[in-house]
């Protein structure tokens, strides 16, 4: 995994072309060694951290390391992840970046094929926050929540509630439209 600290070194200094064919390679690479839940620390680390300057890339690869992690029956440990989670994606980010982030990470922890199909869509549409981009946070914060056991249902809903308290204008927010939507 030191090794692999390289490659994601030069995700963050590497010319954008690098950047694409290293996100497109490692997490093939990675998974020949690790097992999904030992690098997604790693990667999702690396998607949320502010000094990310290919967050679209990042996605890319946080998508294809969930999947392998579906693919190993991990699905459950995912969606406990990222229930309690939540709070780190709203935190010290503008609004925009976490409702991409959001609808990113419920698309790849969903087991919805048609959800996981218009991943590229979500993954373009990065630093928007229309009226698009609000429905398809719903959709998919509602496919994600409909997987989910009651215990991380409970959860999930405590954790938008809580955000929303935080916030100056909570009604108005995208994830006071997940409360409604759930």
């Amino acid at each position: 995994m030191e090794k692999a600290t390289v490659l994601f070194d030069k995700i963050r200094k590497g010319y954008p072309i690098e950047v694409e064919v290293v996100c497109e390679i490692l997490p093939c690479i990675l998974s020949d060694f690790f097992s999904a839940s030992d690098i997604l620390t790693k990667v999702i680390g690396e998607f949320l951290s502010p000094n990310q300057p290919h967050k679209k890339d990042m996605a890319g690869m946080v998508f294809q390391v969930f999947t392998q992690a579906c693919s190993e029956h991990q699905l459950p440990l995912l969606q406990d992840w990222v229930v309690h989670s939540l709070n780190n994606f709203t935190q010290n980010v503008p609004t925009v970046s976490a409702v991409w982030c959001l609808c990113c990470f419920f698309i790849c922890a969903s087991d919805n094929p048609w959800l996981k199909a218009i991943f590229p869509h979500v993954q373009s549409r990065i630093r928007q926050c229309e009226f698009e981009d609000r429905e398809l946070l719903c959709i998919a914060a509602t496919s994600f929540y409909n997987q989910l056991n009651s215990d991380q249902q409970e959860i999930f809903l405590q954790s938008f509630e809580e955000i929303c308290g935080d916030q100056k204008h909570p009604f108005s927010s995208p994830f006071s439209e997940i409360i409604s939507c759930v």
